[in-house]
């Protein structure tokens, strides 16, 4: 059995080969992407490459606590109840890269990445 982890890589994987479709009358469905915070952008491009609780917390400098707090917030603006599901619903709306899939133009303008050599925005980056 895959763990939580692996399960959001092959969701992803899968998602950029086309092995697999988004199921769009699935509850919850992204007809307008949430605004996500810095900090919130940060926690759910670093889920998205797999990293646990701890480990965002460590490589962002923040508590574990305050990653659970910003991961049930994600959760709640992206209608989502797991990690792997808030990723895809993520990637379908272009807050977070699927590799070799572009988000579209419009999500993109709206929703900026941050550069691809750092997960964090410029404003968390230069901080301490």
């Amino acid at each position: 059995m895959l763990g939580a982890t692996s399960r959001t890589s092959a969701i992803l994987l899968a998602l950029a080969a086309g092995i697999i479709k988004i199921d769009s009358t699935r509850p919850g469905p992204i007809t307008d992407p949430p605004q996500l915070t810095g900090p919130q952008l940060s926690v759910l491009l670093l889920m998205a490459r797999d990293l646990p609780t701890s480990g965002i917390a460590s490589q962002l400098g923040i508590s574990i606590d305050t990653v659970k707090g910003h991961t049930r917030t994600i959760f709640q603006k992206l209608g989502a109840q797991r990690r792997h599901r808030a990723v895809v619903l993520a990637a379908r709306a272009g807050l977070v890269p699927v590799p070799g899939v572009d988000a579209a133009p419009a999500l993109t303008a709206r929703q900026p990445r941050p550069p691809a050599e750092s997960p964090l925005p410029t404003s968390i980056r230069s901080h301490p």
